[in-house]
């Protein structure tokens, strides 16, 4: 046979077309929880869902491990799922009603196949129509094949075994898909949790294929005299998968009303402060103050009623009740709003018409007051104390008789107290006598050294007669005199010789203690900022003063405001401030100190002293900085500044050991349940920011229970900063317009941490604190007054204590590193670290800063530092988290 050109040609295409095949895997149908991984969906050879073959010997069976339900049989008109009946057939014989989640292998079919050349290329194109999680998904396979293309398609349906249900008529009907709460609950105490979990829907399915929300609403109401106060709670359950308010607004939508009686039994808390005596002077006649402090763990403090009543002389003959004056009842917002109170009489009161301070010119004799404040729920408590008007008298003062010698030091000085110089000391009222060297005002000792020896040539003893005062509470005086003998009988003090006095203070004219001043070898430096030498007369002493102190002692978000507004032009720095503020020494403060100084406060730097300059820098009366001071026999008076702390702040003293209270910056979150493996957007409010200049603070996250995957920061700060470390957030806000923070409404985020749930947890406020391990958690207003910081009602209970015995442990408590500084230690010094049962966990030589990780100690818990050096040893406490 003959063929034309055409013929062969759509011969030869009709051969390549009927050789080359392309034929889907079969259709599937999975329920809502089962894991859809796309990226297996993408894969031709992968058989989680159905491979396909190129060569037909080699298919194999597609089988899927699933449960079955009666959404297999049912047509969902939502979806367009057919109600396939290979998996309806699966249903009827495999579903059993006593174990509803058994999985079955299922064979829905066998692999599908690819045939052509060796040239055939095979690809996919995933369209996913799910909503809500069910739906479907469609694999179109493509092949191409010297110019040829064929497709397939592979459905595989998603349905929804068991939609949410809760029976609207009934909220106690056992298939229902959600627990309610009592709908009726009450509680006692006012301070008692309103929100605890047992007050909280509990929902008993968990499905990718429903999208639940509940919230709350809720009308407090105080009008019923039976309780403290009444909460009308209404619970709104939605499934956004069901709800559709434009076609039906009563499907997918559920309410239930729920009314929480708060009964509170406590009455307030009631202090009252008066002297038992009060005297009478000439400036002062009669006056009595009070002092009246309430607080109520339900009742703010300004709604408590206040009243007082006064019995004059203690009779019980007065009008009201034995009592001669009675002022009430009013709470302090009523006042501010110029209430008048019920009963105002108390002719002897200030203002008889304000019930919180009685304070006024009662008369001679001994009276009783009741002071009585009450709570909104009608708890009343009081408090009652007698106090007594006495006629003025000066107080008595005997000073010992004779001559009361004293020694001078090695140092050339000699001290002595006023009350080691007097006998007797009485008053008819105080009891709190203090004698004193002065009239005016309290000086408890007098100090003689040599210049009072070389103003009288010298001599072996120096007399002195001293006048030693007393002051009662009233104001009235008396004095004695009294003589001292100051002997020199070493003749420390001599033409020959003289003593070189230094004294160490802070610019902000506080004493500086615990300076090495590096004179004699392993010399400790003690509490104290003085230094005396004694020196050959005309001979000087060269200081070289250095401190070792805590990193970020004095240093923080406010010292970085401060910087900023110089940079600005907005604040003017003096020339040590300049020198404080110039962190890398190069000669100008610049963005770069400012960097430096932010990356230090959120730990990702150890240290903004580039150049390797010491931490404290000292000078003399001229404020220049130097390394060495050339002492005289005078007396000096020198300087300490710190890098970095620009407002002069930084604890100097040994007894900065407590932490000032200060008002709080409160945040909260809302707590959560958590279910493990799942992501959670935990969001940060504040019911209370606004007038803030800068913060800076730690949030701590419990790395057993959750895990950080990501930080959003309100958009209306301009100048934010953010570290994540192990299980803390470290932030910083500023105002790049240093005009302060962006007032924020108490429902505003101010940040929000993403977290991935490691465990089921109750409440995720479990999981977050406020710290000072990373970054020390303090704010500044406007005005630069300091801020706690408080998560859910608690601040951070870490003090920084300052170290003593030259000896440094930070942070303590500890995480996951210790830094340790010894400023004595010598190459026979040697640490170790004991748990709390006396186990040897660590122990080296101390040759320089030893930084320990959490590898050196056993776990959690309480662990004892012992440092010795010679005869020498010291103990300190260490907490490791």
């Amino acid at each position: 046979m003959k063929y034309n050109t055409l013929t062969l040609a759509f011969f030869i295409y009709n051969s390549i077309l009927f050789s080359q095949s392309m034929v889907a895997p079969p259709d599937l149908v999975l329920t809502c929880n089962h894991e859809i991984n796309i990226d297996k969906l993408k894969d031709y050879t992968d058989l989680t869902y159905g491979n396909v073959v190129l060569d037909k010997t080699l298919q194999t069976k597609i089988i899927i491990v699933d449960k079955v339900c009666r959404g297999f049989c049912n047509v969902d008109s939502t979806t367009g799922y057919p109600g396939i009946k290979q998996a309806c057939f699966y249903f009827n014989q495999l579903f059993d009603t006593l174990h509803q989640d058994q999985k079955y292998g299922l064979v829905w079919g066998f692999s599908g196949y690819a045939l052509g050349s060796s040239n055939l290329k095979i690809k996919i194109h995933i369209d996913d129509y799910r909503k809500c999680g069910k739906g479907k998904i469609n694999r179109i396979f493509h092949t191409e094949d010297n110019g040829v293309t064929l497709s397939d398609t592979q459905t595989i349906w998603i349905v929804q075994c068991h939609p949410l249900y809760i029976n609207a008529n009934d909220p106690y009907d056992p298939n229902d898909d959600v627990v309610w709460p009592d709908s009726l609950v009450t509680i006692f105490g006012c301070g008692a949790d309103i929100n605890n979990d047992t007050l909280i829907p509990r929902m008993l399915l968990d499905s990718i294929c429903q999208l639940i929300t509940i919230e709350k609403f809720d009308e407090i109401s105080t009008n019923d005299p039976s309780v403290c106060f009444k909460v009308l709670r209404k619970w709104v359950v939605i499934d956004w998968c069901q709800y559709d308010p434009i076609k039906n607004p009563n499907i997918g939508r559920w309410e239930y009303e729920q009314t929480i009686l708060v009964h509170d039994t406590s009455a307030p808390r009631i202090k009252l402060f008066v002297q038992s005596c009060n005297e009478s002077s000439g400036t002062n006649p009669n006056v009595v103050h009070f002092e009246i402090l309430s607080d109520d763990q339900c009742t703010p403090p300004d709604w408590l009623f206040y009243s007082y009543r006064i019995d004059i002389d203690n009779d019980g003959l007065g009008k009201y009740n034995g009592f001669d004056c009675r002022v009430g009842t009013l709470n302090k917002r009523q006042y501010q709003a110029k209430d008048t109170v019920k009963f105002s009489y108390n002719p002897y009161a200030l203002n008889h018409k304000d019930p919180f301070i009685p304070d006024g010119n009662y008369p001679i004799g001994t009276h009783k007051i009741v002071v009585e404040t009450e709570d909104g729920c009608g708890n009343i408590s009081t408090n009652t104390q007698l106090f007594t008007v006495s006629v003025g008298e000066n107080p008595k003062i005997e000073c010992k008789v004779g001559i009361n010698i004293i020694q001078l030091s090695s140092v050339g000085k000699a001290s002595v107290l006023a009350e080691d110089l007097i006998l007797n000391i009485s008053d008819n009222c105080d009891q709190n006598l203090k004698p004193s060297f002065s009239k005016n005002s309290y000086v408890s000792s007098i100090t003689f050294s040599c210049d009072d020896f070389e103003k009288e040539g010298f001599p072996n003893t120096i007399l002195r007669n001293l006048e030693i005062w007393v002051k009662d509470g009233a104001g009235n005086t008396n004095s004695c005199l009294v003589d001292v003998q100051v002997q020199d009988l070493q003749k420390i003090c001599n033409i020959d010789s003289t003593f070189i006095n230094a004294a160490f203070f802070t610019y902000a004219n506080k004493p500086l203690e615990q300076v090495d001043f590096n004179v004699v070898p392993g010399d400790i430096p003690s509490c104290s900022n003085e230094f005396n030498q004694k020196v050959k007369k005309g001979n000087t002493l060269t200081l070289n003063p250095d401190k070792i102190d805590q990193l970020l002692n004095g240093q923080d978000i406010w010292d970085v405001h401060c910087m900023n507004k110089y940079l600005s032009g907005k604040f003017n720095f003096n020339a040590i401030q300049k020198k404080v503020a110039d962190l890398n020494s190069s000669g100008t403060i610049s963005s770069s100190d400012i960097s430096d100084y932010i990356k230090v406060i959120l730990n990702t730097k150890s240290d903004f002293l580039n150049n390797g300059s010491k931490q404290w820098q000292f000078t003399n009366e001229d404020s220049i900085p130097k390394s060495t001071f050339e002492l005289s026999n005078s007396i000096h008076k020198l300087y300490g500044f710190k890098y970095g702390d620009v407002n002069f702040d930084a604890l100097s003293q040994c007894k900065d050991t407590t932490k000032q209270k200060l008002p709080t910056l409160k945040f909260e979150t809302k707590g959560v349940p958590l279910l493990k493996d799942k992501n959670y957007i935990i969001e940060f409010r504040s019911s209370n920011f606004k007038d803030l200049c800068c913060l800076q603070l730690d949030i701590q996250v419990d790395t057993q229970l959750l895990k950080i995957i990501n930080i959003q920061i309100n958009p209306r700060f301009n100048s934010k900063h953010l570290a994540i470390h192990s299980g803390h957030v470290s932030q910083i806000f500023l105002d790049a317009n240093l005009i302060g923070l962006p007032n924020l409404l108490a429902d505003e985020v101010v940040f929000s941490i993403e977290v991935e749930a490691l465990k089921v947890t109750t409440n995720s406020n479990l999981a977050f604190s406020i710290s000072d391990l990373k970054t020390k958690s303090i704010a500044y207003d406007i005005h630069g007054n300091p801020l706690d910081i408080s998560l859910n009602n608690k601040v951070n209970a870490q003090i920084n204590i300052k170290p003593s015995e030259n000896l440094i442990l930070y942070p303590n408590p500890m995480n996951d590193q210790l830094t340790i500084q010894w400023k004595e230690a010598l190459d026979d010094s040697f640490i170790e670290i004991y748990n709390s049962n006396g186990k040897l966990c660590f122990k080296s030589k101390f040759k320089s800063d030893i930084i320990l990780s959490e590898n050196n100690f056993t776990g959690p818990g309480m662990y004892f530092l012992k440092c010795t050096k010679g005869n020498k040893m010291i103990t300190k406490k260490i907490i490791k988290l």
